[in-house]
């Protein structure tokens, strides 16, 4: 980093490459324009490591991928397969040198979530452990019904997929969403409309080097609850 850059601070609208090391599995981090969040999603750092432990020899599907977090994590630990969905084609760029870098397999599949879904239901594909991690679709309290239907029918759609037996890790990032205490009710309805039966195994939140405050509740924004997925 240069002296300007120490004095007042890289530039926020050139990107920069910065690699990371996190549960022996590295990632370049792209920092400034264009990046989401940080350019990588730390908060999910504890729940990448709870697939990790999970993935041996089961073939996993990763959406909303990004940069390859849980996809990465999973095949670095043994999966059978893992597949790994995004719509960004410079994330995708991003998580196929990771992969590279990593020496793992991943399939990496350029398209809509909800549409890769849709296509997955209509062809009998299933997978052992599905993770879905969208963006945040309630951004405020005003907009959390139009986003629990959003929800609804995106867990619908990767309860479909998800092998009798397996699990879905489902995750939101909104804080009305994880605020209304409703998830699970949300996740348990989405079952019932897709034929599964599904146990709650846990609910997490962010790792801890995203705490809590009690007088800021917006930093309690992210849910991540692991289910077993039954067919009934």
């Amino acid at each position: 980093m240069s002296k300007e850059e120490l004095e007042t601070g890289p530039n926020p609208s050139e990107a920069r490459q910065q690699m990371v090391k996190e549960h022996r599995v590295e990632f370049e981090v792209e920092l400034g324009a264009g990046s989401q969040k940080t350019g990588f999603f730390c908060d999910q750092r504890d729940n990448r490591a709870r697939i990790a432990q999970l993935a041996k020899q089961k073939d996993v599907l990763d959406c909303f991928s990004y940069t390859g977090g849980f996809a990465l994590h999973a095949a670095a630990n043994g999966a059978k397969s893992v597949t790994a969905v995004e719509s960004s084609k410079a994330a995708l760029r991003i998580a196929e040198g990771n992969a590279s870098r990593n020496r793992v397999n991943v399939d990496f599949k350029e398209a809509d979530v909800f549409d890769f879904l849709k296509g997955a239901m209509e062809n009998g594909q299933k997978w052992d452990i599905v993770v879905i991690d969208p963006p945040k679709y309630a951004p405020t309290q005003k907009s959390l019904e139009r986003a629990r239907r959003k929800y609804h029918g995106l867990n619908k759609r990767a309860l479909s997929v998800t092998r009798s037996g397996g699990l879905l890790l489902s995750c939101s990032c909104s804080r009305a969403m994880t605020g209304s205490g409703k998830f699970e009710d949300m996740i348990a309805s989405a079952a019932q409309d897709a034929g599964k039966r599904v146990t709650f195994l846990g609910t997490f939140g962010a790792s801890p080097d995203h705490p809590n405050h009690p007088s800021m509740p917006e930093t309690k924004y992210l849910t991540a609850t692991l289910v077993a997925v039954f067919d009934t």
